[in-house]
């Protein structure tokens, strides 16, 4: 069962469970696209040409699921509180490397190495400022605000539920399930989604 520790979010594109279920509720700066097979804009647009220092303009998608709007002053918060409390090692070793700093408006990565791996530091998950002072306590988890394609539900002992967030700004063709759950446990190893409460997909023989 995932602790859904934002602090512990690894930078590496190989999820484990807890930032799996974190990357739905969460959006980043950049993100990796497997179609594309480059590093594209998610949060934000970046010129990433100039590394290493990176200037990146955040879009008019960029919202929060109540609507407001993601601010730099979220973003420079975020890699703040990442840059100090941090609970994953290469995350923080990686956040040594780099300044972060608004400038006219936009948020300029400033990287101290020429290693364009140290890129992937574009993919934490952005948070509200106003947010900061709960994350060292997960039962505060459903108050929280967030910009992924899913908002937190509920959790329980072996499942985590998300549901849709009504504000996420997507393309008009894209279609998202009402609500996903996780299953963890002997019984419930794998995803298992939820179209409405009387229809599951999965892949257990109870189901």
């Amino acid at each position: 069962m995932p602790s859904l520790d934002v602090l512990s979010v690894d930078t590496k594109l190989e999820n484990n469970t807890n930032d799996m279920v974190l990357r739905f509720l969460y959006r980043s700066i950049a993100h990796y696209s497997l179609e594309e097979k480059r590093i594209t804009g998610d949060l934000a647009n970046c010129n990433l040409d100039a590394f290493p220092n990176v200037r990146c303009t955040l879009n008019q998608d960029a919202l929060w699921n109540d609507g407001h709007a993601i601010t730099v002053e979220d973003v420079l918060a975020t890699y703040a509180l990442f840059k100090e409390k941090s609970h994953n090692d290469v995350t923080k070793a990686r956040l040594s490397m780099v300044d972060v700093e608004e400038d006219k408006g936009d948020v300029i990565f400033r990287f101290h190495t020429n290693d364009i791996t140290n890129l992937d530091i574009l993919f934490l998950p952005i948070l509200r400022k106003r947010d900061m002072s709960h994350f060292s306590d997960n039962s505060n988890f459903a108050t929280l605000s967030f910009s992924g394609p899913y908002i937190f539900s509920e959790k329980d002992t072996n499942t985590i539920t998300l549901k849709t967030n009504p504000g996420y700004q997507t393309k008009p063709d894209m279609y998202f399930l009402d609500q996903v759950r996780f299953g963890f446990g002997d019984t419930q190893k794998n995803v298992k989604k939820s179209i409405n409460p009387d229809v599951w997909i999965g892949d257990t023989s109870d189901v």
